[in-house]
This record gives C-alpha cells, structure tokens and sequence, in this order.
C-alpha cells in the first residue's frame, strides 16, 4: 500500500470539481426550500418547483448560484490543500 501525493495543482483541480459538483446538484434544492419558507404556508415542494418552473424557467432554481461557485470552489480547494499539507 502505497500513499500518492497529489501536487498543489491536482488538489486544485479537485476542489473545483468537487465544489462545482456540489453547487450544480445542491443549489435547485435550496432554491426550492427557501422559496417554501418563504411563502410561509404550507406549500408542497411539487407545487413550489412547478411555480418556479412556469415564472423563470429552469434558470430560477440556480438563481445566485455564480457566487455560491466561486466560494465551494475555495472552500474545497482550501480543505484539499490542507490534507495535502498535512499528510506530505
């Protein structure tokens, strides 16, 4: 068993796959939860997503989503530098 090191690049390209992957598939979810709070009824996810859906199209569930990016995209870097670090 041997332990590979992965240099500062390939930590990098990681973070930004694993932070873009999170974004894409996590942000619709979100999107759809606070908007059902936000209605402060009791409105369905169903109901929520459809409403979405026929106001702003598919765009509407990544609403802001270019910041949020920007910052998993760091976040994950930064935390697969450090295990780098750590384990060098």
């Amino acid at each position: 068993y041997e332990m590979v090191v992965a240099s500062d690049f390939d930590s990098f390209i990681a973070g930004f796959a694993y932070g873009t992957t999170t974004v894409i598939v996590g942000q619709p979810f979100d999107t759809i939860k606070t908007r059902m709070q936000a209605k402060g009824i009791h409105a369905s996810m169903m109901s929520t997503t459809t409403s979405i859906f026929k106001t702003e199209g598919v765009a509407g569930l990544y609403r802001g989503e270019a910041l949020l990016m920007l910052e998993e995209n760091r976040e994950r870097y930064r935390l697969l530098s450090l295990n780098h670090w750590l384990f060098e």
